[in-house]
Order: C-alpha cells, then structure tokens, then sequence
C-alpha cells in the first residue's frame, strides 16, 4: 500500500466509502469486546446527516449543529450537536428543532457519567445562522454557528491497526488517510499526524491533516471547522 495519501485516496475511495465499508466497520468495532471500543456509543446507528453549522467559542472549543430534514410530514426537524475541545471533553446531544428554534438534551451512556441535570444546548436558527448556548458542566458558552462548507463538519471515524483511517461527516462527505510513521512530541504530549483526502458529495476532493493523541482510539468523533483546525482524536 502506497505512503501517498493521494495515491491512497485515488485507489481505495470508492471500494472503502462507496460500498458502506466504513459503517461496517463501525458497527463490528462497537460490538467488538476490545477495551479500545468501549467507549463508542453502543448503537450501531448511521451517522446523522444534513444541514451543518460550526462554531468556535473560544480557543479549541468547538461545535458542530446538525439539522437533518423534517420527518412524518411535520415541521419539526431532528437535530444533533456535539461540542469538544482538546481537554477530553466530547458531548453529544440530541433532540429537534421547532419553529426555528432549537432544543437539545445531552446523550447519555453508560460508560460515561451522567450530566449533570442543566447540561443543554439550545438555539435559535435565523439568517443562515445558529445563535444559542451550550451548558455543560457548569459553564455555559454562547456561541454563533455558520454553514459548513469543504472539509468542516461532525465527524465520526476508525482508526483500525495498520495506519488506515477512514471516516464520515454529517454533511455526507468521506475522509482517507494514513498515519505517519512517528508520533510528534508535544507540550500536550505525543501527537500522530494523519494525512489524507476529503471527498466531498459532489466528488470534489480537498486535503486534510488530523492530529491524533495517543494512545490510539478505535473509534473517534470529532468537530472540523472549515479551514480544517479540529478537536484532537481520542
């Protein structure tokens, strides 16, 4: 297998993300009994999709607001959102939105600790714009999410042995790439660097590096902003 994520991306594209090889994937490694996946949801669902709007509230805090289409022919929509930074935090929510206005209530898992009982995301879209603010853990952040555009989007991704990598985003474009043969060593400690391709829905191909933290996770999710700065995987 070629080093060249290019090359890689050319080759492999179509087989991989094309045939559903990626939700295959996912799905065995949630079900997988390796410690490495126990902290992936433990649903086996498809990635939500649909209109995606990304924000940055501070330094390395960033979200992502997914609203996927209207269901059972009424007006209110399912939405999706996560938030993360480069400290471990990585919060789902769920819930919908009404009107133009948005309400979410966190994921919950049972390998993670509950939140607290005022941790929330709401919102309200307008003008092409999500405005609203996220609560969690104690703080709350105002923040004022645009349009996703090239490689910016929610992210959910492998991270299978062998250095492949291999994701999709909730605006429906696929990423491939490869991990450098030597972590990076850091202030924040050590870093792997993973070159590779987006290909977005219309075919378009644009260039994006990740940086992973070790060790290394089976299954990651992770916000992209659109010039391609991201929360760490984990």
């Amino acid at each position: 297998m070629s080093s060249d994520p290019i090359a890689l991306t050319r080759r492999a594209a179509a087989r991989w993300l094309g045939s559903g090889l990626l939700s295959i994937t996912l799905v065995l490694l949630r079900s997988s009994p390796d410690s490495r996946a126990q902290d992936a949801p433990s649903d086996a669902e498809t990635l939500f999709t649909g209109e995606t709007y990304l924000a940055e509230t501070r330094a390395g805090l960033f979200i992502a607001v997914i609203i996927g289409p209207s269901e059972g022919g009424t007006a209110n929509r399912p939405a999706r959102a996560f938030v993360c930074d480069n400290q471990r935090l990585g919060q789902g929510f769920v819930g919908e939105l009404v009107g133009d206005e948005l309400t979410l209530r966190p994921e919950t898992s049972e390998r993670e600790a509950t939140p607290q009982p005022d941790t929330r995301l709401i919102g309200t879209l307008s003008a092409g714009r999500v405005t609203g603010e996220a609560r969690h853990e104690g703080q709350t952040v105002m923040f004022v999410a645009a349009p996703a555009t090239g490689v910016g989007g929610y992210w959910e991704g492998v991270r299978p042995p062998g250095g492949l990598v291999l994701a999709a985003s909730s605006t429906g474009a696929h990423f491939l790439g490869q991990v450098a043969p030597a972590a990076t060593e850091t202030a924040e400690g050590p870093r792997e660097r993973i070159d590779g391709i987006v290909t977005l829905p219309d075919g378009t191909q644009l260039p994006l590096t990740l940086n992973a933290a070790e060790p290394e996770a089976a299954i990651f999710r992770t916000v992209v902003l659109n010039d391609g700065r991201h929360c760490v995987l984990r």
